[in-house]
């Protein structure tokens, strides 16, 4: 009885030379690159220094779209910015055509003057006025109220005579009010120029 032998190519015997590479090969480790400094060549006809057509289209669409952002940010806050700006105005507009605020008037009705005798022979001044002021609010919705620290001066080309205080009351609306305000100085000086205009002022009356 005859058996049939499969023949099939054996393997290299192990002390071949192709068998032994190979095997060197597969039990070598592959270790990972060690670190530093890689320079990378590329030819020149691969690099673009113009951009595609494509790309500089894109890119102006999302210039254009930055700038309307920017622009709607900055006219929101020009909005929030004026807002408070318009609303004080208007509600100013509504008071002043609600109430038609007017100044007062005032005049002096009287004045009577002591101590102030231009042609004397003493070098200094010590005068005393007394002044009737006329005070008239016009308004018709306001009233005015005058509190302490006001005061009330005479002067002649810029030097002071004499002062006296305000006084401090409260004037109805269309009110008029006549009060007096006393007024001393004392040692003032005046130069040979300005105490002959004094003089020549004080004739006149």
């Amino acid at each position: 009885m005859l058996h049939e032998h499969h023949f099939s190519s054996s393997p290299e015997p192990p002390g071949s030379p192709c068998s032994s590479e190979s095997s060197i090969q597969n039990f070598i480790p592959k270790l990972p690159p060690s670190p530093g400094d890689y320079f990378v060549q590329v030819q020149k006809d691969r690099i673009f220094r113009v951009p595609p057509p494509q790309n500089s289209r894109r890119m102006a669409i999302y210039t254009r779209r930055a700038s309307s952002r920017r622009r709607r940010t900055c006219l929101r806050c020009l909005a929030w910015t004026a807002a408070p700006i318009l609303l004080l105005a208007a509600a100013l507009a509504v008071l002043y055509l609600l109430f038609l605020p007017q100044k007062p008037v005032y005049s002096i009705t009287a004045l009577s003057i002591a101590g102030f005798n231009a042609s004397s022979s003493s070098s200094s001044l010590s005068p005393t006025f007394l002044a009737t002021v006329h005070a008239e609010n016009p308004n018709q919705k306001i009233g005015l109220s005058y509190l302490n620290g006001g005061d009330v001066s005479v002067s002649f080309a810029g030097v002071s005579l004499c002062r006296g205080d305000w006084p401090a009351f409260f004037q109805r609306r269309r009110n008029l009010t006549l009060f007096q305000v006393p007024m001393t100085g004392a040692g003032t000086r005046l130069s040979s120029a300005m105490r002959q205009q004094l003089e020549a002022a004080q004739r006149r009356r």
